[in-house]
């Protein structure tokens, strides 16, 4: 309709424009020393660009008016740029006609103008959103089809402005190649309406894509990450329509010319829609990355499309507040989801053949051939009989492990540090073996053993010497991960898999979406980290619709990304990144790679959080299944496709359709507060629960009435007593700095119990942050040195005592008697110990039995039995 529109524009009206033209005297200015075949030009109506930008202008609007079709981005901003370059035309052939000689604008003046217009609609196309939010550029650009360029990665000034230098490259490039053939109207508008007429075509075949491709309808707009494809292929329409009309009266012999008014706004267009229709072909790839955006931008939200270098995330700006915009309460339209589709994949060449020939030949236990072997045990029904396995470590996920491949009928020899009596004769029992020795070098048996597989427990370093020799061996190492799902097929369908991990929150939230799950009527299993293997639940007779799994660092450190052990989840989620356990991975960059592994492979929802910087690069640097989505959650006001808290409602802007103009609530701090929820960063865990269980299609409603009656683990913010107008709280799950201060900003006059197992992260942060708050400290544990040295780097006159117990079962009530003498009415004792327990009990659970135990014990009768109400939101 658009093009039909502007046609009968031009052909019409271009007459009245040409008379309109003489009587201003805006004809053609010739030379009179130019060649004589060129006098005949002289006084034709000029300028005819004004015709094809207004016939453009008029008829896009226009059908958007008539088919009630609202307005996007992309094409405006297209248009803001024919009509910006046009400007700049305009006025070089005003100064021409004006002054009747061939020279207007000089090549600067020229030149800058063009820059200025480019740059703005640089920056626009940075920070203006659509009907949906979204922003129709991103940082990110291919030079070439398999050689993306991330200008952020430079930082985010130097990116934003080196992108806006491209496009002002580019723009004045496209530009000028039209505005270059200089007299050659028929030229110029012949080949643009060929090359314009292209982005009709490529606009609704993107669109198409999207359409019958198997995305939702709702993600029309998408397409390859184009914002409104099928706007571009409008508005692209009405500028063909404008050229042909145009044409008309340009052919010989000429009644108008383009002018530099026409051919600038033309190039201009052209590069407008080249640079927001992204018409690189699709990529062959089964996963995506989900890309970072310009830090003009709120946040990141997109299915993910095809493309070889990765496709840029669309971008969203920050959100109006919800109630600006009448959101409404109980909202209960249902969800839309992105659908799961079926990876492309692609095949595998050995690289170097000559070269793998020479490392088959150099094998000790030839293992290239196991390797194969290894490659085809991706189900519990593959033949797993006679292979040879070692299994590192003999606790809960050892004894599964080797309890599962005994099952299969695999020669499984256990090597442990420490075997407990019960686990060790199960083993003889099962039909396994076992080698209890000092792993400080590799045992005879276990070389013997001669091992096509190794898998390993988590409390193993990277560097242990059976690992390092594994390595050095050609032995393959796996986790109880990999293993178990490898495995998922036991009893049938497998289930999806939910993923958390996270350096503080990961157990509440497995626990509370594995009960919203379970409330919907799924069968669901928590496990992992959180103490049942994953090894078990897989094995279950009955099966499960979802396993919800809590993942350590320790277990995605062993993770592969690609390959048959590759784990594809249905969602995943990194709570949040804090410096911990940096003795096992060497470094916080490793601790932190190790962590973003969860997102790998994710079909439905990355989740993340929002307030976390490393998390949201996380997913952007993810490689993810097609039709995967970002979903955000946090404590501000969300965006679309977030989760995030308004005037005290929790709401969900991402699984509903019009998550643009509405949003569901699914509870309120007020209510969490009865419950003891409202901590800053337990409602953080909430939400990130919630979008776990929404992305499963779960209704709001359920999601509410769970949070009704949700009670946290043990020892995590768990009220022990209150008395004396004294609360004694066990965090003893605080086994890092960022879990302690989470919980020490919970309230506002604290005496600390602090101290155990540093793990080598530092502490000094934690002490300077919350010396304001803390009305004493009592330090235990046996890193006590380093936390009195930050106590009097920071708090040199708060009360401070070290409890110095040889004997475990003395820490406790030392420390509670030490703590009572400090407290005062409206004081918290807060055993957040921001440290490991191992080096005075066996785990943070007895740690915090022993202080529950100590604390009741002190207080005797004088414990208040009333529930005490949670801490500050």
């Amino acid at each position: 309709m658009s093009g039909a529109m502007s046609l009968v524009f031009t052909l019409s009206l271009t007459p009245l424009f040409i008379r309109l033209f003489h009587k201003l005297g805006w004809g053609q200015f010739i030379r009179d020393d130019g060649p004589k075949s060129h006098h005949a030009k002289r006084g034709t109506a000029t300028m005819g660009g004004i015709v094809i930008i207004l016939g453009t202008l008029i008829s896009y609007f226009l059908a958007m008016w008539l088919t009630g079709t609202p307005i996007t981005a992309s094409p405006l901003l297209v248009l803001f740029m024919m009509v910006g370059l046009g400007l700049v035309g305009f006025l070089d052939d005003f100064i021409k006609t004006r002054n009747q000689r061939s020279l207007g604008l000089g090549g600067w003046q020229k030149i800058s103008g063009q820059v200025l217009v480019a740059g703005i609609f640089a920056v626009l196309a940075l920070q203006f959103p659509n009907r949906h939010g979204l922003t129709p550029a991103s940082t990110k650009i291919s030079l070439l089809r398999d050689l993306p360029l991330d200008f952020m990665k430079l930082g985010t000034i130097v990116g934003i402005a080196l992108f806006i230098i491209w496009i002002c490259f580019l723009v004045a490039a496209t530009s000028n190649g039209v505005n270059v053939t200089d007299g050659l109207d028929g030229l110029a508008t012949g080949s643009s309406i060929l090359a314009i007429g292209a982005y009709i075509v490529i606009g609704f075949w993107q669109s198409n894509q999207a359409r019958y491709g198997g995305a939702d309808i709702g993600d029309l707009y998408r397409s390859y990450n184009v914002r409104d494809p099928l706007d571009l292929a409008i508005v692209a329409a009405a500028i063909v329509g404008g050229l042909i009309g145009f044409l008309w009266w340009n052919t010989s012999p000429a009644k108008i010319f383009l002018g530099d008014t026409g051919s600038l706004a033309i190039g201009g267009a052209l590069a407008a829609l080249a640079i927001l229709s992204r018409t690189e072909p699709p990529a062959r790839a089964p996963r995506r990355a989900l890309r970072d955006r310009s830090r003009l931008r709120d946040r990141a939200e997109g299915v993910l499309q095809g493309h070889p270098g990765q496709a840029d995330l669309p971008d969203e700006p920050h959100p109006p507040p919800l109630r600006a915009q009448g959101l409404g309460r109980g909202h209960r339209r249902r969800e839309v989801l992105d659908r799961r589709r079926t990876p492309r994949r692609g095949g595998r060449r050995l690289v170097l053949p000559r070269m793998a020939d020479r490392m088959m030949s150099t094998d000790p236990y030839n293992t290239h051939s196991g390797h194969r072997r290894l490659d085809g045990l991706v189900s519990w029904h593959a033949d797993w009989s006679g292979l040879r396995v070692a299994v590192l470590g003999l606790g809960v996920t050892g004894f599964a492990a080797a309890d599962t491949l005994a099952e299969l009928g695999a020669d499984v020899l256990v090597v442990a540090g420490n075997a407990p009596d019960d686990r060790a004769r199960l083993l003889g029992v099962i039909g396994a073996g076992l080698v209890q020795a000092d792993l400080s070098e590799v045992p005879a048996e276990l070389e013997a053993h001669r091992p096509e597989l190794i898998v390993v427990s988590p409390g193993f370093h990277p560097d242990h010497p059976l690992l390092l020799w594994a390595a050095a061996s050609g032995v393959p190492v796996w986790g109880d991960i990999e293993l178990a799902w490898r495995l998922r097929d036991k009893v049938g369908a497998p289930a999806e898999w939910i993923l958390v991990t996270g350096t503080n929150g990961k157990t509440t939230t497995v626990q509370l979406t594995a009960t919203i799950l379970a409330a919907a009527g799924h069968r669901v299993a928590p496990c992992g980290n959180i103490g049942v293997p994953v090894l078990d639940a897989v094995r279950d007779p009955l099966g499960w619709d979802v396993l919800v799994v809590e993942l350590s660092s320790y277990q995605l450190h062993h993770l592969p990304r690609t390959g048959p052990g590759a784990l594809v989840p249905w969602a995943s989620v990194c709570l949040n990144i804090a410096d911990d356990h940096l003795d096992w991975h060497g470094s916080a960059a490793a601790y932190r790679e190790a962590k973003a592994t969860v997102y790998a492979n994710t079909k439905i929802a990355c989740v993340y959080n929002k307030d976390d910087e490393a998390t949201r690069t996380m997913v952007e640097d993810a490689e993810v299944r097609e039709g995967a989505r970002a979903i955000g959650f946090g404590l501000s006001v969300p965006g679309p496709s977030d989760l995030g808290v308004v005037d005290g409602i929790l709401c969900d802007r991402a699984f509903l359709e019009d998550r643009f103009d509405t949003a569901i609530e699914l509870t309120t701090v007020p209510e969490l507060r009865v419950r003891g929820l409202a901590a800053a960063h337990l409602v953080a865990d909430i939400l990130a629960a919630s979008a776990l269980a929404r992305s499963f299609d779960v209704d709001p409603l359920i999601i509410h009435d769970v949070l009704e009656t949700f009670r946290l683990d043990e020892h995590r913010i768990e009220i022990v007593a209150d008395a004396a107008g004294v609360r004694w709280i066990d965090d003893s799950k605080a086994t890092n700095p960022h879990a302690a201060d989470a919980s020490l900003a919970a309230f506002d006059s604290v005496v600390w119990l602090v101290g155990g197992l540093l793990k080598g992260v530092d502490i000094d942060h934690l002490v300077q942050t919350h010396v304001p708050r803390l009305r004493g400290a009592v330090i235990i544990g046996t890193d006590r040195d380093v936390l009195r040295a930050a106590f009097q780097r920071h708090a040199p006159g708060l009360p401070v005592f070290e409890i110095d117990a040889a004997d475990t079962g003395q820490v406790m009530p030392n420390a509670v008697a030490a703590a009572a003498g400090i407290a005062e009415s409206g004081d918290v004792v807060l055993l957040a110990p921001a440290a490991a327990s191992m080096d005075q009990f066996s785990d943070y659970a007895a740690r915090g039995r022993l202080f529950a135990e100590a604390v009741h014990d002190y207080l005797g009768g004088e414990a208040d039995g009333e529930t005490a109400p949670g801490p500050n939101a």
